[in-house]
């Protein structure tokens, strides 16, 4: 992954479970130019897709020729660049690749450590927030609520996403600033 974001690219995992239809989907979306395949994906794509294997590669067996790697040092990669791009659970219909426990895909991989006993939990035990993540739970209102309220979890800090790909209305429904921070609408009551 380092190498990938180090070249200035974007790194977007694709399941090797996924039916073809939706691998094709997802490369859509992501306007990908490159797939990284390896043994469990390696025949999945069509000949117009351009894939470089990462099982030959490793082993030495790929050799790339006329290939000048010089290109890549005028690739400039600021904190402002996408590093990432992990798909949604697909609840608007469009089926879509997560990789969490519970922390949401737009907050991170996980925004949490679980509690190590439940005895300690009066509610839904899914834990504290990590280190540099806040949390808060506002009314419909955006207004914080009080303890025992009902609200929506709010999830803030570095790991929160820049945005849907190509989907500015989704994200404008999605994120609201408080104090400068931007916060993630988990929906979550």
């Amino acid at each position: 992954m380092m190498a990938i974001e180090m070249t200035g690219a974007v790194y977007c995992p694709l399941p090797p479970q996924s039916p073809d239809q939706r691998l094709l989907l997802l490369l859509e979306q992501t306007r990908s130019r490159l797939v990284l395949v390896h043994g469990m994906t390696r025949d999945r794509f069509s000949n117009d897709i351009s894939t470089v294997d990462i099982d030959a590669t490793m082993n030495g067996d790929a050799i790339v020729s006329g290939y000048n790697a010089d290109c890549l040092l005028s690739v400039m990669v600021t904190p402002e660049c996408v590093a990432t791009i992990v798909f949604t659970s697909g609840s608007t219909g469009t089926p879509k690749a997560v990789w969490d426990m519970y922390g949401p895909a737009e907050t991170g991989v996980c925004t949490y450590y679980q509690i190590h006993s439940i005895n300690q939990a009066s509610g839904i035990p899914i834990g504290r927030p990590l280190p540099n993540y806040q949390c808060l739970i506002h009314d419909e209102f955006g207004q914080l609520v009080i303890v025992g309220q009902q609200g929506e979890l709010l999830v803030g800090g570095v790991g929160v996403f820049a945005g849907y790909l190509g989907r500015d209305d989704l994200t404008e429904k999605a994120l609201v600033k408080i104090d400068g921070v931007t916060y993630y609408r988990t929906g979550d009551l």
